[in-house]
């Protein structure tokens, strides 16, 4: 939801129905609108009057421009101390998922994964919640999971790879 008095405009994130979160953020009147016109005009949002504010829904073009935006920004944390642990990551996507199955691979090379086979990545550090993410905005959750396992017969070469991590 929107709000908008004397230059400030207040945005309301509905992350369900009882969980909310707001932020005010100073902008003219006049970018805001042609800001909601851009929006609306590239089939992103599209926006309800109430009485006393605006509602802006996000329409399925604008939720995949979201998710394409948190890919884009995910980046994997790296703490001080190892716990001696390696955490795999293993998919079997299906054909009719070529796609997604391409970009996940690309994407957990660029996070700096290790590839270890085709469809097998290893971390030294949990990276459980962003990889869920990664499954869950490409829609492939069946198709993946997820291990912590404390011995691996090829440590010495992931120790070697992460040598600068851990």
């Amino acid at each position: 939801m929107i709000g908008l008095s004397k230059g400030k405009l207040t945005l309301t994130f509905l992350k369900s129905k009882s969980d909310y979160s707001s932020s005010e953020v100073s902008i003219k009147k006049d970018d805001f609108e042609h800001a909601v016109k851009r929006l609306q005009k590239k089939n992103y949002i599209a926006l309800t009057k109430t009485p006393d504010r605006w509602i802006v829904r996000l329409l399925k073009k604008g939720i995949k421009r979201r998710s394409k935006a948190q890919l884009d920004d995910l980046k994997l944390e790296q703490r001080a101390n190892w716990d001696k642990k390696w955490r795999l990551f293993i998919f079997d996507i299906p054909e009719k998922y070529r796609y997604e199955r391409d970009f996940v691979r690309k994407k957990l090379k660029t996070l700096g994964l290790y590839n270890i086979q085709r469809s097998v990545f290893a971390y030294p550090f949990d990276c459980r919640k962003e990889l869920n993410l990664v499954a869950e905005l490409l829609n492939i959750e069946p198709y993946t999971t997820y291990a912590e396992v404390s011995y691996f017969d090829i440590d010495k070469e992931l120790r070697r790879y992460f040598k600068d991590k851990i």
